[in-house]
């Protein structure tokens, strides 16, 4: 990987907890940083399909289900999830927790 990877700001922030500007890492940092971000962060939403969505306290909180299918590295899953976002000053703040273990179709 380290031979084809292109050390990116993107990159370097995620690897290296925010220091876009720091200088190209050797391979043995690579390794080592990578290594690092093993199981950690959060899984990705690969796919959603909509169930419902409540709207609540004059449309402040919306209250939203769906089935989801997650992944990180090798590890997937497929289940309900039940999302909540609340909104402030025109932006909507999402709490996102993790997919449940109540099986769904997409």
């Amino acid at each position: 990987m380290w031979e084809i990877q292109d050390q990116t700001p993107e990159l370097k922030n995620e690897l290296l907890l925010g220091q876009k500007d720091a200088p190209d890492l050797d391979r043995i940092e690579y390794v080592q940083a990578m290594q690092e971000t093993i199981g950690v962060g959060y899984p990705t939403i690969e796919a959603f399909t909509l169930r419902a969505v409540e709207v609540k306290d004059d449309g402040k909180v919306l209250r939203i289900s769906g089935c989801a299918r997650e992944r990180r590295e090798e590890w997937k899953k497929t289940g309900l999830i039940y999302v909540r976002a609340k909104v402030t000053d025109g932006k909507a703040l999402f709490e996102l927790p993790p997919v449940g273990d109540e099986p769904c179709e997409l």
